[in-house]
């Protein structure tokens, strides 16, 4: 886990700089205040020799990427397009930038940016350095190749937690399907159960199966008399299967939920929290939430137990980039005082 969290010329944050952070973050704030990019930039400090990674990012909010060049896929992660200042992401100690090569990638000018298809590389590429302790560790960059992105170098790039970005516009039953079979090998599949029960009584048994083609999550109910597929029993408990899988698949990861509330019924939500805070202590993770709902933030309170919430972490970010860190016992505080808090 890392308490410490600052991020430099990223998409729309200039500067921010987090401290005491615990296991579980919150984070609040009106629209346009940049929590969902304060949830990327985590996620790419943790995915940042994957070749994909831009183009995940990119696909989480605005669609499937079929072509690209570097002005589309690098520009955008730059502060107000511009990348006259480097990209720092800082996590603790270690810090990742990220700076172009040669030529600036211009989304006005697309002609002196490379295209994908023509083999041909302008010298337009993104540059990566990773620092541990202020002492160069890693130096390495992308380039867009007919074949996509790909990275040239370091040869063998350090082990690191695995990092989980979830929203509901990502959720995907073949997904939960993957994280699930990788669970069920390890026989650890039935440790799903108990918390599913928790919001749905009657589902006795979990296994996989195809629906069409796909493969999907299968629930045995006292309901039915026959396997039904998750997806059909509603999307709040399709949505948290997917999460639940995703945490359980993985020890010692940083799991990035935004918006939570989405699919869930304001009365559940105390529910949800005990399955998610479970599989997160059960697994030695750290969690990082969005939202907007002062329901999510008095249902979390509610199920934490006093020695738990002082684990707990509320940021709240502003438009201008200004925040308030509260933490624990301060957090039951403002509730019961009517503080403003999303």
């Amino acid at each position: 886990m890392f308490n410490r969290l600052e991020i430099k010329n990223f998409k729309g944050i200039n500067s921010l700089l987090l401290n005491d952070l615990g296991r579980f973050n919150l984070i609040t704030g009106e629209n346009g205040s940049r929590k969902s990019s304060l949830l990327e930039a985590i996620f790419l400090f943790h995915d940042r020799y994957s070749p994909d990674a831009f183009i995940k990012l990119l696909s989480w909010r605005i669609g499937p990427m079929i072509t690209f060049t570097p002005a589309t896929l690098f520009a955008p992660f730059f502060f107000n397009f511009s990348q006259k200042s480097s990209i720092s992401i800082k996590i603790d100690s270690d810090e990742l930038l990220f700076s172009i090569g040669q030529d600036a990638f211009s989304l006005a000018t697309p002609s002196t940016a490379l295209n994908p298809h023509s083999g041909a590389n302008n010298g337009a590429r993104l540059n990566a350095r990773v620092i541990k302790n202020r002492k160069p560790m890693d130096s390495y960059h992308f380039e867009i190749s007919p074949d996509g992105v790909r990275r040239i170098g370091p040869t063998n790039p350090e082990t690191l937690p695995d990092a989980a970005y979830l929203s509901h516009r990502l959720y995907s039953t073949q997904n939960t399907a993957r994280d699930f079979s990788e669970l069920d090998k390890k026989g650890e599949g039935k440790q799903l159960l108990p918390y599913l029960q928790i919001i749905e009584p009657d589902i006795t048994d979990l296994s996989l199966g195809l629906q069409g083609t796909q493969p999907e999550v299968f629930a045995s109910s006292s309901q039915f008399d026959t396997k039904v597929p998750l997806s059909l029993l509603g999307e709040g408990l399709g949505r948290l299967t997917g999460i639940l899988c995703t945490i359980l698949a993985r020890k010692k990861g940083v799991f990035l939920i935004d918006e939570i509330e989405n699919g869930f019924h304001h009365l559940i939500l105390p529910k949800v929290w005990q399955c998610i805070i479970e599989s997160i202590l059960k697994t030695d993770s750290q969690l990082f939430v969005t939202t907007h709902s002062l329901e999510v933030i008095r249902a979390l309170k509610s199920v934490l137990s006093a020695e738990k919430l002082n684990e707990l972490s509320l940021i709240r970010l502003k438009r201008d980039q200004s925040l308030k860190t509260i933490r624990g016992n301060q957090i039951a505080l403002a509730i019961e005082e009517s503080w403003e808090l999303r």
